[in-house]
């Protein structure tokens, strides 16, 4: 028998302010409903008993005047729960206001279904949760933002639309996130047990493992491992840059909004001669002229006449998306009709660190938890729906604003631990190394660039042509990528995954078969345990001895906590509480490595190796162990081992006062020449703001760059007729 649809109730509320409790309510609005029939609605303003705030009035279009004379919230608050009845209520934020009401005395036992949640699960892609633009991209119109009957109406209709589309996700994966709903203390299994339309599901086997068709990803995942072929008839000289982009040239015909622009033609003949030439080039483009275009049109052509392969590193992320969706393709479409490429003939793609792809190892065992909060479902879900169409399991295809961000961590492949499926299997992180393997050209950030020079070069394919976009930031990111910092919040980090691990071995040794094994298991987990609470006191204590020294050593009349960790600094009689206290904490690190470690050896032995995920939870401990002799050594160089080449400070974070310990090189220069400049055939740096008074001889100083062509090019952009300066009289 048919199911009867279940009512609900969406419901928004005005407030004052963001805090339930220091602001009040000021408007209601609720609507019932049973599927797309609206029953009910309810709307009452409510007076907050105090002024409104300018903003809100402009916010919300209320006004002082319509609240003074509306009735209090005790005199509405009998009608509001009898609306509500037992009903499940659905918010955009329901939290929100749930919290509100509770604060007002009005503690609710109905079910709260949050459509911020559902879409972050559903729509994994959106560029936005918010509710008007989600509406927005839903094709739902917002009439009246910011008032409450109107945002609930809202509300109502994308909880519909999002209920809808979850009924339509792949049996499998509605099968997949009903048993973690069920392993998880929040809505949406109720969501999921009414929804009649996956009631078949829900009973189901999820596809494949836990959801995911792995065929089907490994498919998508599969490179060609095939080289474009070398055209060396393909010529790279000034003449033919100047022909491509000129006004009649083959951009332009591709492309009737192309503009044709001398300096950009200049700085690509520049780029053209030291790729065909070898040596480095320094260049300085201003505004408009086009410096993409102008390094990757000779940089395309140079790949295909030798065949070798080009890497152009950016400093943000909007670049790199620039270069890859836009300017590559627009450059790959134009050559393709001057017939020096077949479709699909050149292969462009980018390469980012090791926390931007997700681990399937990582998110399977987050799977397999015994329980789930909100945030890891939500995040599961998200990944899960994500994961039946992504071509490259990067986390730049995913919204994680707000909520899951700091729960990528938990899924992602930036865990150094051994990973099976770095060598067989369907592996992300191991996919995006053999598209950039296979790439002529390769896109990345600076960090990488950076990070993979400090690690001798393992991380980006072999190349030896380097073309530096937004190389005003080269020396920052140097700086942080040739040192190092150990925060007063890194020993947390380490625990909370010692603690995950140690639940991993904790699962193994109940499935042993052998008791000697299990016994012997049991003795060194609680032996680790055991050694975590003076681990922690240690920790703390050498923090709060630093906090003090910094306190009372830092410049006078600064409210910022920073103090440079200087010879002289070191001498102060408070910094020998300091290095002792290093030496009990050396020491608790110590013992915590030792009880890794045995747990390590004890995984490699017996039954538990060839126990499912054996190996792997063994090497993961082993990692951990690594880690934290990373860790140990740091605060060993920071502490008491100083470099005579190197700078050491301590600093207190904004976000949290969270001290921080940093090392850095002096100067990056002679760093950078030895392993980049004198490493590379080629280097062309590039930027619009590298000049110093019209010269370079400052920024090649600071990179250590000796030797290098100099360009500076002006800019096409008439400031005086396109740029317009306002300077407002009213504002504060």
């Amino acid at each position: 028998m048919k199911r009867p649809s279940q009512g609900c109730v969406a419901i928004d509320l005005e407030t004052t302010g963001l805090s339930p409790e220091q602001d009040q309510i000021i408007e209601i609005g609720a609507v019932k409903f049973r599927g797309d029939e609206v029953l009910d609605t309810y709307q009452t303003l409510v007076n907050p008993y105090r002024p409104l705030a300018p903003f809100i009035k402009r916010l919300t279009g209320i006004q002082q005047e319509e609240l003074d004379h509306a009735p209090p919230f005790s005199a509405v608050a009998d009608g509001l729960k009898e609306f509500l009845g037992g009903h499940p209520i659905i918010g955009h934020n329901v939290a929100f206001d749930v919290a509100f009401l509770a604060r007002q005395g009005m503690a609710l036992s109905n079910v709260p279904y949050d459509t911020w949640d559902l879409a972050a699960i559903l729509l994994p892609r959106a560029r936005e949760y918010s509710l008007g633009l989600l509406a927005a991209s839903l094709g739902i119109t917002h009439p009246q933002p910011h008032r409450a009957l109107a945002d609930a109406q809202v509300t109502r209709q994308v909880f519909l639309a999002l209920r809808e589309r979850l009924a339509r996700l792949d049996s499998g994966v509605l099968a997949a996130l009903a048993q973690a709903s069920r392993r998880s203390p929040t809505w949406i299994r109720h969501l999921l047990e009414t929804l009649e339309e996956a009631a078949p599901a829900l009973v189901g086997t999820p596809t494949g493992v836990l959801g995911i068709d792995l065929g089907g990803l490994a498919q998508r995942l599969a490179v060609g491992r095939e080289t474009a072929a070398v055209k060396p008839a393909v010529t790279l000289d000034g003449e033919r840059i100047a022909r491509l982009l000129g006004p009649d040239g083959s951009l332009a015909r591709a492309f009737p909004s192309y503009e044709h622009r001398p300096q950009q033609v200049e700085m690509a003949q520049a780029v053209a001669n030291a790729l065909r030439e070898g040596g480095h080039l320094v260049v300085e483009g201003g505004t408009g002229i086009g410096k993409s275009l102008a390094y990757l049109l000779p940089a395309v052509l140079f790949s295909l006449r030798t065949g070798k392969r080009v890497v152009v590193s950016t400093n943000t992320i909007a670049l790199q998306e620039q270069l890859l969706t836009k300017d590559i393709p627009f450059l790959l479409k134009a050559l393709e009709g001057a017939s020096l490429l077949s479709p699909g003939e050149f292969r462009a793609t980018s390469l980012k660190g090791r926390a931007n792809y997700l681990c399937l190892r990582r998110w399977a065992q987050l799977a397999r938890s015994d329980s789930l909060n909100m945030a890891e479902l939500r995040l599961l879900g998200k990944t899960l729906v994500w994961l039946q169409d992504t071509r490259t399991g990067d986390r730049g295809e995913v919204n994680l604003a707000g909520r899951d961000y700091l729960m990528w961590e938990r899924v992602s492949a930036g865990d150094k631990s051994y990973c099976p499926g770095a060598a067989e299997g369907v592996c992300f992180l191991r996919a995006a190394r053999e598209r950039a393997e296979a790439a002529s050209l390769l896109v990345v950030n600076h960090a990488l660039l950076l990070t993979d020079l400090a690690r001798g070069g393992n991380l980006i394919p072999r190349y030896d042509h380097l073309i530096v976009d937004e190389a005003h930031h080269l020396e920052e990111e140097a700086t942080r990528q040739l040192g190092f910092q150990v925060s007063q919040r890194s020993l947390t980090d380490e625990l909370d995954t010692l603690a995950r691990r140690l639940d991993h071995v904790r699962a193994l040794l109940r499935s042993s078969k052998v008791g000697a094994v299990r016994q012997r298991g049991e003795g060194l987990l609680a032996e680790a345990e055991m050694r975590l609470p003076h681990l922690r006191d240690s920790w703390a204590a050498l923090w709060g001895l630093l906090l003090q020294f910094v306190q009372k050593n830092r410049e006078r009349g600064t409210d910022w906590l920073q103090l440079r960790l200087t010879a002289s600094a070191r001498v102060q009689p408070a910094w020998d509480q300091v290095e002792l206290a290093w030496e009990n904490l050396d020491s608790a690190l110590a013992e915590a490595i030792k009880s890794g470690e045995a747990l390590h050896g004890l995984l490699e032995s017996g039954d538990l190796q060839s126990a499912a995920n054996g190996a792997t939870v063994g090497m993961d401990l082993a990692a951990w162990s690594g880690e934290m002799e990373e860790l140990k050594e740091h605060l060993r160089l920071l502490l008491v081992a100083p470099q005579s080449d190197r700078i050491h400070w301590v600093s207190q974070e904004d976000a949290d006062g969270a001290l921080v310990l940093h090392d850095a090189p002096y100067s990056v220069g002679p760093e950078l020449k030895k392993r980049l400049f004198d490493e590379k055939e080629t280097v062309i740096l590039t930027s619009a703001t590298l000049a110093t008074q019209g010269t370079f001889e400052h920024v090649r100083g600071r990179l250590g760059l000796s030797d290098a062509d100099e360009l500076l090019v002006g800019s096409p952009f008439d400031y005086q007729k396109a740029a317009l300066v306002l300077l407002p009289t009213d504002v504060p």
